[in-house]
């Protein structure tokens, strides 16, 4: 989202553009239910009247530790993000309309920047706002106690899933026998829906959801008939835990195979230089989730490196080499 005086955006099924001078959100999922049809919906205790039931506390993606609303039966409400790492108020107002041209549409006009926020709260009691989801703080949930690496079956060789705070991220492995993955599989969030099942969202929208995620316990979950569990991470969810190097060495180059062409350059301040053997050289931010290094945006991840020692780094996908000068 961005810090436009105002921001307007409009949803038809799963596009959304974002214009600027207001603000909105808002989604049309008619046709996908979120709740499993034998475990109830928190629609059952929704009164028809939407500035009734719109108040109380709403999470992005059903995780307590991300973005909220906060709505007061006085129409009173506030809107509080991230910003540079911190929680803080961003929006707030003491009005709530009614917008009579969109179906369960409502209006908050900012007090503190003029602006107007458009929310949808659909039939299924979601809370729709930028096209992203807000769930009821009573099926919400702190994601990070689901950090950590996920493996299929069990399996280190196998495909596996990154969880950081609600945030996920899929690594197509190579298979028991094999070695390192060999692709990369897509990236979003988690949601939670309540009833021990979460569900799996893209981040770039083009399709809605991956899957649907069901716990057994806090070690183990099956997606589409496939058991995946955690070997790794887990916890308070704050730190990685595997025991494995996730430490590199910064302001130095590290070169294809440690002696041809310098390759990627790292600084404290979370970016990195890449030049490749065709001339492209870039900057980009990186991250640094347990042994491995994404290079990239949360929306276009440019590389995925393992952290080998902190002279020497492995690329995830073509298994090369880059280590500094003279050390491999």
């Amino acid at each position: 989202m961005k810090n436009n005086m105002k921001k307007i955006c409009v949803v038809l099924a799963s596009i959304f553009m974002v214009f600027t001078l207001a603000a909105c959100g808002g989604d049309d999922y008619a046709d996908e239910s979120y709740y499993s049809s034998d475990t109830g919906s928190p629609s059952s205790s929704l009164s028809g009247d939407i500035l009734e039931d719109i108040v109380g506390e709403w999470y992005r993606y059903g995780n307590l530790n991300d973005e909220y609303w906060l709505i007061w039966p006085d129409k009173v409400w506030e809107y509080n993000r991230r910003t540079d790492g911190i929680m803080a108020l961003y929006a707030e107002g003491d009005e709530i309309r009614v917008d009579d041209s969109r179906e369960r549409t409502v209006e908050f006009p900012d007090n503190l920047s003029n602006s107007i926020y458009w929310a949808e709260l659909t039939e299924d009691g979601v809370f729709y706002y930028m096209g992203e989801p807000f769930f009821s703080d009573d099926v919400s949930i702190d994601m990070r106690e689901y950090d950590g690496q996920w493996h299929l079956d069990g399996d280190e060789l196998y495909s596996y899933f990154n969880f950081d705070n609600g945030e996920w991220q899929f690594h197509e492995g190579s298979g028991a026998g094999g070695f390192g993955y060999n692709s990369y599989g897509g990236l979003g969030y988690l949601g939670s829906v309540g009833y021990g099942e979460i569900l799996a969202y893209y981040a770039d929208y083009e399709e809605e959801i991956r899957g649907r995620l069901f716990f057994d316990g806090t070690d183990s979950f099956e997606l589409n008939g496939e058991q995946y569990i955690r070997l790794s991470g887990g916890g308070s969810g704050l730190s990685w835990d595997d025991g494995e190097v996730s430490e590199i060495t910064l302001d130095e180059w590290y070169y294809f195979n440690g002696d041809s062409e310098p390759s990627f350059y790292f600084n404290e301040y979370g970016e990195v230089a890449c030049e490749y053997e065709n001339g492209t050289k870039l900057n980009m931010p990186y991250r640094i989730e347990g042994n491995e290094i994404i290079i990239g945006e949360d929306d276009f991840v440019l590389n995925i490196l393992i952290i080998l020692d902190e002279q020497t780094l492995e690329d995830a996908w073509s298994g090369d080499i880059f280590a500094l000068l003279g050390t491999w």
